[in-house]
């Protein structure tokens, strides 16, 4: 039997109509979650899982997966800002600033955080699909046969979503300033044999010209940001894990799209507000000679 045109257009207006509360709600959610997360860490329950064995188990798969990942990026950047000093000309004696200081300012913490965002994305929702578990995080916790046969319930505890969501946060943001600098050791290096290759350039030089624009905040800036985008990504893909197959189940584009989205908003705030605090930059690479 055929719907109705009057009741499809009805159901096309309050999907319309649902969409920006369930967006709201959503980002409710991801508020509660990371409160949860925080009293997990203040107040834990005592059946939780042990903390740091669950932080260092999510932490190891995710430098395993991103440290290849973000090197490989960062090889082709590296080269591509010291080809941008040579074709450009302008920045022949500032390569080693364009490439390094570059690198740590914005590229490598960017980059690494969209890397790592789309790697919580994919693990993390489809670790958590299907809720909480017992078990979950606890590398300790084995069910028996009995259990595993179905032959009697598995009566082991369940972590709480704030403890499943603080090791996540927590394991994302020890990870993300560990592969932002990976990336900037990797990208500087290859703008360092690329520029010593077509432009000539010392070693000594190259370095020497990071050492001289580099301001503590450039690397405060990069521990601070890999640590936040990648904490937002683990906080939005958890968020996403748990979601409940009534709401539609867990989806990883839209895990991957909103951590990309908040990277970027947290990325322009950050340089907006350090920005005109204060100037931390220090001078043009091209700025013209006093006198």
């Amino acid at each position: 039997m055929s719907i109705p045109a009057n009741a499809e257009r009805a159901v096309l207006r309050s999907r319309i109509a649902w969409l920006p509360l369930g967006r709201l709600a959503d980002l409710g959610g991801i508020a509660i979650l990371a409160v949860k997360a925080l009293r997990a860490l203040i107040r834990p329950s005592p059946n939780s899982p042990p903390l740091v064995p669950a932080v260092m188990g999510q932490m190891t798969w995710m430098l395993a997966m991103g440290i290849p990942l973000v090197g490989l990026v960062h090889l082709s950047f590296g080269s591509f800002l010291a080809m941008q000093a040579y074709f450009g000309a302008t920045f022949t004696e500032g390569a080693g600033a364009v490439v390094g200081v570059g690198l740590i300012r914005n590229v490598a913490p960017l980059l690494s955080g969209f890397i790592l965002a789309g790697l919580i994305a994919v693990k993390v929702t489809s670790d958590l699909r299907g809720g909480l578990r017992p078990g979950l995080d606890d590398r300790r916790s084995v069910p028996d046969r009995d259990v595993l046969q179905g032959a009697r319930p598995d009566d082991r505890p369940r972590p709480d979503a704030g403890r499943v969501a603080l090791a996540r946060l927590l394991a994302a943001a020890i990870s993300g300033p560990v592969l932002a600098a990976w990336g900037v050791a990797v990208g500087t290096t290859m703008g360092l044999l690329v520029t010593k290759s077509m432009l000539g350039q010392s070693p000594a030089i190259f370095l020497g010209k990071i050492a001289e624009m580099l301001r503590p905040v450039d690397v405060a800036g990069m521990v601070v940001k890999g640590a936040g985008f990648a904490a937002m990504a683990a906080l939005i893909s958890t968020f996403e894990g748990l979601r409940h197959d009534r709401d539609g189940g867990p989806d990883t584009y839209r895990a991957v799209f909103r951590s990309i989205f908040m990277i970027l908003f947290l990325n322009f705030t950050w340089f907006n507000l350090v920005y005109l605090a204060s100037d931390p930059f220090g001078p043009d690479v091209a700025a013209a000679p006093a006198g």
